[in-house]
């Protein structure tokens, strides 16, 4: 028995045989872009992979969801990078053919990017080898690189591409295991929103020679056995009944509220970039939306998404929700998110720089329009406004304000809106807790994302795996800036929802409650088993 151990993305217990998946350099599929003029032949090919690329942005937005199409619009970002561009046409001045002259760009862009320290920003080296791969296949005349197996199996490789995700027949896919990878690649994205058992960074010894191998993989603790044991065997048997037997129960969950068994009462809320992702977190029981990522809308573009375009998104969501309410995220551009068309000066520290709120007081008027378009959209449901990377009350004060002046605006035209939405504050920033009794006397509610209140509490970048052992989101000083912003909302008489990732966490969800949470927002996929979490949970008395 071989057993290797890497990252986990996504739990399950897979019994299974191994295709191990070789990029066929060699595949012919038509007529490449023909020999000639090279740069025009670059021109040619890119065009190509821009239209191949919004196909595949389509079909993951049809049949995944829109904050997963997303991806391949970073794909078409880095195909017009101006930096990749300068090394493509020095090469091809130099004498290169243009498939020489992508591959170096390629390589030397990816070398660049996974020298930086940070997961997210690291993990896009994969990206741009996936483009510059996509553009050299349209040059030499090759197929698009899909995977095609022969039954269901354990998918295996040492790196599976976002566009090769997307194409997998899901029927024929049991699990994936890679080799490289991490939990912030692209392809663990997008397995988690296909609910695919997925393991990634296994290392070296994952090689061709597992090929047609029986192995288990538990997503889980992120381990394959390749060719396991009886006893090993025997104890994933025992652990795979254990899950199908939550699964079942999960399924059989009613829309009752959710209360821990001595009466307290928690709505679960969903976390999600798109109508098709709240339609799935209400066939699994949310009780609303707890956080809408608008940014999605703004990125992957030439320009900004005007205000009836906007209108139509929100519009579109707030419907999909079918009555309950839905938490409308305001912009939150900024650190590892940018827009180009917005022109940002370059930051040494973004992540302590111009981003959230803080931008849309250099360039009020994205705020305005954002705002109008959500007031417009909320006559279509319950919606609810909350502004991001709040540290003083002058910026509640400024924003209510602004809020005001844009319902004062609306009136005077005549247009149809909702003028009491709920209005509500990210606690993302130490000093957001450390004043919450204050802002809770201004605010409707309360949203608190452990993410960066966990990363700015511990002064650890939560984007650099190096600093795994230092980034704790149940760090006691974490757990302690949640308590006391919960318990000034209870104070105030105003709900607080967790909806950074220890929300999800099922061993913190009993801490969060005991703390005075009293919402929870997850991912939809995480929904049905944080349900039957808190149906199961006995409380401490205070």
């Amino acid at each position: 028995m071989i057993t290797l151990k890497g990252k986990s993305v996504q739990s399950g217990v897979v019994f299974g045989r191994i295709h191990f998946h070789c990029p066929d350099e060699n595949n012919p599929g038509g007529e490449g872009v023909p020999a000639g003029d090279e740069f025009g032949r670059f021109k040619a090919a890119q065009t190509e992979a821009l239209r191949q690329l919004e196909v595949l942005a389509e079909q993951t937005r049809a049949g995944i969801g829109q904050a997963e199409a997303e991806l391949f619009d970073v794909h078409k970002l880095m195909l017009g990078d101006g930096d990749y561009l300068d090394i493509v046409t020095a090469g091809i001045a130099q004498g290169q053919p243009a498939e020489q002259a992508v591959a170096a760009a390629g390589k030397q862009m990816a070398g660049f990017l996974s020298g930086i320290q940070g997961g997210y920003i690291a993990e896009r080296a994969a990206d741009v080898l996936d483009v510059s791969g996509r553009v050299i296949n349209i040059l030499r005349g090759h197929a698009p690189r899909e995977i095609k197996t022969d039954g269901p199996v354990i998918l295996a490789g040492e790196q599976i591409s976002p566009s090769q995700m997307v194409g997998l027949d899901k029927t024929r896919i049991l699990a994936i295991a890679t080799a490289e990878g991490s939990r912030y690649s692209h392809m663990a994205i997008l397995a988690q929103a296909m609910n695919i058992p997925a393991t990634v960074g296994l290392g070296d010894a994952l090689t061709l020679d597992s090929d047609g191998k029986d192995a288990i993989l538990d997503g889980e603790a992120g381990v394959i056995y390749i060719q396991p044991d009886q006893e090993t065997a025997a104890r994933m048997r025992q652990k795979l009944a254990g899950e199908q037997a939550q699964n079942a129960a999960l399924a059989l969950l009613d829309n009752s509220p959710d209360s821990t068994i001595d009466g307290k009462e928690v709505l679960v809320y969903a976390n999600v970039a798109s109508a098709e992702q709240a339609k799935e977190a209400a066939v699994n029981g949310c009780k609303g939306i707890g956080l809408y990522r608008s940014e999605f809308l703004f990125l992957g573009r030439e320009g900004l998404p005007d205000e009836d375009e906007q209108y139509e998104t929100y519009r579109e969501i707030l419907q999909a929700a079918d009555g309950r309410e839905v938490v409308l995220r305001t912009l939150d551009i900024g650190a590892d998110k940018s827009c180009k068309y917005l022109n940002l000066e370059k930051e040494s520290n973004p992540e302590l720089g111009l981003r959230g709120i803080r931008l849309a007081f250099v360039w009020p008027e994205l705020l305005i329009t954002q705002l109008r378009a959500i007031y417009r959209a909320s006559v279509f449901g319950r919606a609810a406004v909350l502004f991001p990377m709040i540290a003083s009350v002058w910026e509640v004060d400024k924003l209510l304000a602004l809020a005001a002046s844009v319902r004062e605006t609306l009136a005077g035209e005549g247009i149809d809106f909702d003028p009491n939405i709920p209005i509500g504050g990210m606690i993302e920033t130490p000093a957001a807790a450390l004043i919450s009794d204050q802002l809770a006397k201004r605010l409707n509610f309360f949203s608190i994302g452990t993410n960066d209140l966990t990363q700015y509490t511990l002064a650890a970048d939560r984007q650099n795996p190096a600093l795994g052992d230092y980034y704790n989101q149940a760090h006691p000083a974490v757990l302690a800036l949640i308590q006391m912003a919960a318990q000034n909302a209870k104070a105030a008489d105003i709900p607080a929802c967790v909806c950074g990732a220890l929300a999800g966490d099922l061993a913190q969800t009993q801490t969060l409650l005991e703390l005075g949470v009293d919402r929870l927002s997850v991912s939809p996929v995480q929904i049905p088993r944080l349900r039957a979490k808190i149906r199961a949970l006995r409380l401490q008395e205070d």
